[in-house]
């Protein structure tokens, strides 16, 4: 029986998780003249302000989104909106930035709230046992001025597998701080995007139903796209909001972080 959940679907309601940092920048500092006169063309890792800088991602403007072909002929798109982690980036040596971060899997939404049971449920990313998606990866290649090929290790329902990601690097920007009045100084931000496919099997995702006529439910492949928005560590201790810095929560990859 096809679940009726894989046909439907809806605006996404607003689901921003901005830090506090986000949340007491004054609208009114960042517009013309917040950005670098270079803008985002032309920009790489060369204009960064230290040889290695340290980066987390910032939950508001960062997300992870999926999308699988329905009974083969259309896509399904989902995302994931509760994402940290963060980036160590090396000016002058590119291939040896490293990155990690994790997502809450309990967040999953599609838009069809059956749909999205389905996904939770142990049929797909059984999220009460394993609510957490991790990554932990490298750059391994550069193939332009601002793309890259990476490596990483993510940990999906218990399984690590390496997978392979195309990177893009978007360039960095600057905004002011406000609390208040108050200007605390500029928050430097960077952006990237990273993109792969995988076999949802390799994961032991492997729920699939059958057609009238033959074909199948759910594709094997899924098309993965993390977009990332990222504030220097830095810049986070200075203005008063270090409690936004990633830190590992640590414990066994895709299980439930310790709590403090």
């Amino acid at each position: 029986m096809i679940g009726s959940w894989w046909f439907g679907s809806a605006t996404p309601p607003g689901r921003s998780l901005p830090l506090a940092a986000v949340r007491r920048t004054r609208r009114a500092g960042v517009g013309a003249g917040a950005l670098p006169a270079a803008g985002y063309d032309g920009q790489t890792l060369r204009e960064l302000p230290e040889p290695i800088t340290n980066w987390s991602f910032e939950p508001g403007h960062t997300e992870a989104a999926f999308r699988a072909r329905h009974m083969i002929v259309t896509w399904v798109r989902g995302l994931f909106k509760d994402i940290h982690g963060k980036v160590e980036l090396h000016r002058d040596e590119p291939l040896s930035s490293t990155f990690e971060g994790e997502i809450d899997a309990r967040g999953l939404w599609t838009g069809e709230p059956d749909r999205d049971a389905h996904l939770r449920s142990p049929d797909f990313f059984d999220v009460e046992t394993h609510p957490r998606i991790t990554f932990r990866g490298r750059f391994t290649e550069r193939t332009g001025d601002t793309d890259y090929r990476a490596v990483a290790e993510l940990t999906l329902r218990g399984v690590t597998q390496e997978v392979a990601l195309d990177v893009s690097y978007l360039g960095s920007w600057s905004t002011p701080y406000w609390v208040g009045d108050e200007n605390r100084g500029e928050m430097h931000r960077l952006g990237f995007e990273a993109r792969t496919v995988l076999d949802r099997h390799d994961f032991g995702v492997s729920w699939q139903d059958e057609m009238p006529g033959g074909g199948v439910v759910v594709s094997n492949k899924i098309r993965l796209a993390l977009d990332v928005e990222a504030i220097l560590d830095g810049d986070l201790e200075r203005v008063g909001s270090g409690e936004a810095i990633y830190r590992p929560a640590g414990g066994a990859p895709g299980e439930p972080a310790a709590q403090a």
